[in-house]
């Protein structure tokens, strides 16, 4: 039997059998080759087995034992011949081994994807003031923005932790505090590092020319995400084609891959939330107090003849910067329209989530996507339409009605009160429409709206 390595998506690799599966010991070279990949650091293998011609029940027993051996490494097989699949389906046996389809579903398993990037670390920038997403980041920054249970950064930790990578780097700034706290909460079997510039600059281009040129923090291509940013791309092709492509940066955007000539002006490029750089190409950056952002830095290396390339995708990112973004946020979380991402707590119904120690009686009328933080208490005759989000320690009184609305924590709806597309909390309210960003102005609630009433109190707001 033949043994090739047909691809190396390091840390992933994969490996070709062709010929006869004749005796049990017949995959022990495999076992050698198994022994080489983990010395390149290694951390999963897919075994190819379309090649494989005449087997035998003592072939099989060997295949068997490969496959269920407790490995250092994820394993694998994939793309298995007819008469071998017939042969292990007669004893059951193809529900139970790590046996799949094809390639792509191969890579797409839990154990795989888990283990894709586990070399590659990441930059999670949170630095920035959120000055557009004001209200909302008057006593907190953009990243632990509170989306259905979850903060921001909690849910891009997440996602990350999907694809096995163990290092974060991050460089707290507005409520610095916040950030590291959040980070801490939701990092998981991830490692978190916290930095801040010797110059005290922590625009995108300082922190990651810092850590580069004076920490040597990166040994492989680094991933880089804006902290306010809800992620659902598939981050191992993104640098499986960053590191095919020989981009110095490449960036994601969502539709086909395009090369960005060297001499081209990325002005009309939309500012990417995550992107895959080369430490290498940090060396030439200057002037990194004028690259405040992702495309910033791809605009600085563009001018120095560097080769960025942009990677299309199917998945989604979408970036929290004004109200109306926050909301857009918490109903994409609330509708699963990204993969991956839902509510916190537990689902009591199809589209209502609620925390166990939310109080919610079983009359209340939920006609959309809901979410209920811890310890909030909603009366029997509320009703909550669209998609409505609470936060933690909220109370609804009687007679109360929510319709496409986030009630921030620790906010009361005083009986009969009427929250109409808003973001609110217990002093300030905002119609999410029409925040985009350019206005500070903030029509405070009514003091009245916090306490008991007889007339039903509006929630408004200004853009």
């Amino acid at each position: 039997m033949l043994f090739d390595i047909i691809e190396d998506r390091a840390p992933v690799y994969i490996v070709k059998l062709s010929g006869d599966l004749r005796h049990a010991d017949t995959l022990h070279p495999l076992q050698n080759i198994l022994a080489r990949l983990r010395q390149k650091k290694a951390s999963a293998l897919a075994v190819s087995c379309a090649g494989v011609q005449r087997v035998s029940a003592s072939g099989i027993a060997g295949f068997l034992d490969f496959l269920v051996a407790d490995h250092p490494v994820a394993v694998s097989a994939y793309d298995l011949p007819r008469h071998l699949i017939t042969r292990l389906n007669n004893h059951g046996l193809t529900t139970v081994l790590p046996i799949f389809k094809t390639l792509a579903a191969t890579l797409q398993s839990d154990a795989f994807r888990q283990s894709s990037l586990t070399t590659t670390s990441a930059v999670i920038l949170g630095a920035g003031t959120g000055q557009r997403l004001w209200p909302l980041t008057q006593s907190q920054c953009a990243p632990c923005l509170d989306i259905a249970g979850v903060p921001l950064v909690g849910r891009l930790q997440g996602h990350l932790s999907r694809y096995g990578i163990r290092t974060i780097f991050s460089n707290p700034g507005h409520f610095g505090d916040n950030l590291i706290t959040a980070m801490r909460q939701h990092s998981g079997p991830m490692q978190s590092l916290f930095f801040t510039p010797n110059t005290g600059l922590s625009t995108a281009g300082q922190v990651l020319a810092d850590l580069h040129q004076v920490h040597a923090a990166f040994e492989e291509d680094v991933l880089v995400a804006n902290g306010n940013a809800l992620v659902s791309i598939d981050l191992a092709e993104l640098v499986h084609f960053h590191k095919n492509s020989g981009a110095d940066m490449t960036i994601a955007l969502s539709g086909s891959s395009t090369l960005m000539p060297a001499n081209s002006r990325a002005g009309n490029q939309p500012d990417p939330a995550v992107c895959v750089i080369k430490p290498e190409c940090l060396q030439g950056i200057t002037d990194t107090a004028c690259l405040s952002t992702i495309g910033d830095v791809s605009k600085s290396l563009t001018t120095l003849g560097a080769k960025i390339r942009v990677f299309r995708t199917a998945g989604k990112t979408l970036q929290v910067r004004t109200g109306h973004d926050f909301y857009t946020a918490v109903h994409a979380i609330l509708t699963g329209a990204l993969d991956g991402q839902a509510p916190s707590g537990q689902q009591i119904d199809e589209t209502v989530w609620h925390h166990p120690t939310a109080r919610v009686h079983s009359n209340t009328r939920f006609e959309g996507h809901i979410h209920i933080g811890a310890h909030s208490v909603v009366d029997k005759t509320a009703i909550l339409k669209g998609c409505v989000s609470l936060g933690r320690r909220c109370k609804v009184d009687a007679h109360s009605y929510l319709r496409d609305s986030v009630v921030l924590d620790n906010t009361t709806l005083a009986q009969n009160a009427l929250v109409d597309r808003q973001v609110a909390n217990e002093t300030w309210s905002f119609s999410h429409p029409f925040a985009d960003g350019r206005s500070n102005r903030v029509l405070p609630l009514e003091h009245s709206m916090m306490s008991a009433g007889e007339e039903p109190r509006i929630a408004l707001g200004s853009a």
